[in-house]
């Protein structure tokens, strides 16, 4: 497709006035043209310059190639690459590591896309970059107004039938720029706030009921390392912290026991499956070093199916638990995986979800084992 947008372009600024045209690009820039012997389909000059177009496709070569303006065009070209994880981090991949190389500095990039999915290069970026990226989003129709976005292209008639017979969360995705995991999410609100409510001492600092954290270590190699801490009160639960990393256990004990002191958890659950008592332990001892002793560190097996844990205190999460206002950027990662984690399907990353269903379980009555136990301090 590359090669063919490229013919097209070149062969729009050769063409002269024909069928059908009422302008061209010679009427606009009477003084440019194609540089004779330098016209091939996918690189081409204008003249009186070295090389003014490049195209190429995702993992496409861009050897020795530098630009002003740099255009991607449909990095997801189906469904099918927007359910898959391992595709779409092969082009964020390709983007940071490729693609950015090649743009010389002050230049523009333009990324043109069907919004596929929350983590397709567009969510990623405005994800990463809210600040740096403009977004221009042209859905089909306008449910406000009532109105086409163009009716000579694609009419109501049309559009309709269209919903008629397609996939509800494929024609969402293609005629009204919402991503498909965005339509079967488990989260579908989740709330933040910026200072939180709780009654405060005379420093400023909230007098929560109790502060907890839950963690589950790293099951597997695809598996984050994470840990939640929260303050709790009146049954509701404040986000503070978050840690969410692949790092390897000689680190994690480091950066749990550092998270546990630095918010003087009072009750700290950390599921022993897998590794996780021999974890627990090393946490206190590292913990002990320092002379603290403030966190009642307890180890829990989690022998209940993840999947319906998570399902069953969806709604306590959503009305319950609020998140820090600026968690799409502090913690994007652990965000973005919150965030699509669908109903229904396969979700290849579990592990946020499942801790804050954890530290939800800490708080109310959902897993007796980890029902609210009094404040030992």
């Amino acid at each position: 497709m590359s090669s063919e947008f490229s013919k097209g372009v070149r062969d729009g600024i050769a063409t002269d006035k024909g069928e059908n045209l009422d302008i061209t690009f010679k009427d606009i820039f009477p003084d440019k043209a194609i540089k004779r012997g330098d016209a091939s389909v996918q690189k081409w000059s204008l003249q009186g310059h070295h090389m003014n177009y490049l195209a190429t496709s995702f993992n496409g070569t861009l050897t020795g190639m530098r630009g002003n303006i740099a255009i991607i065009d449909d990095p997801v070209k189906s469904a099918d690459e927007a359910f898959n994880e391992g595709i779409l981090e092969n082009k964020f991949f390709w983007y940071n590591n490729t693609f950015l190389s090649r743009v010389l500095k002050g230049g523009i990039k333009i990324v043109i896309a069907t919004r596929w999915s929350t983590k397709d290069l567009t969510g990623r970026l405005m994800d990463r970059e809210p600040e740096e990226w403009f977004e221009l989003k042209l859905p089909a129709y306008d449910e406000s107004t009532g109105e086409m976005l163009c009716e000579e292209i694609f009419d109501y008639e049309m559009y309709s039938s269209q919903k008629e017979f397609m996939s509800e969360e494929i024609f969402l995705a293609n005629y009204q720029q919402q991503p498909i995991d965005v339509k079967g999410r488990l989260y579908t609100k989740l709330q933040t706030y910026s200072d939180n409510p709780i009654p405060k001492d005379e420093a400023g600092n909230p007098l929560f009921e109790r502060i907890i954290s839950y963690t589950d270590t790293a099951d597997k190699g695809a598996d984050n390392f994470v840990s939640i801490v929260g303050g709790e009160y009146k049954g509701q639960i404040w986000v503070l912290d978050v840690l969410y990393t692949k790092d390897p256990m000689e680190e994690t004990e480091i950066q749990q026991a550092e998270l546990l002191m630095k918010w003087k958890v009072n009750r700290a659950v950390i599921e022993s499956n897998n590794g996780g008592s021999y974890f627990a332990s090393n946490v206190e001892k590292r913990m002990l070093e320092k002379n603290y002793r403030f966190t009642e560190i307890e180890r829990f097996h989690q022998s209940k199916n993840k999947v319906t844990r998570i399902l069953v205190n969806s709604s306590y999460v959503m009305n319950n638990m609020f998140f820090p206002d600026d968690w799409r950027e502090t913690h994007t990662r652990f965000y973005q995986d919150v965030m699509s984690y669908q109903r229904e399907g396969k979700n290849k990353h579990d592990d946020a979800p499942d801790t804050i269903t954890g530290l939800a379980e800490m708080v109310h009555d959902a897993t007796p084992e980890l029902r609210p136990v009094p404040r030992l301090y």
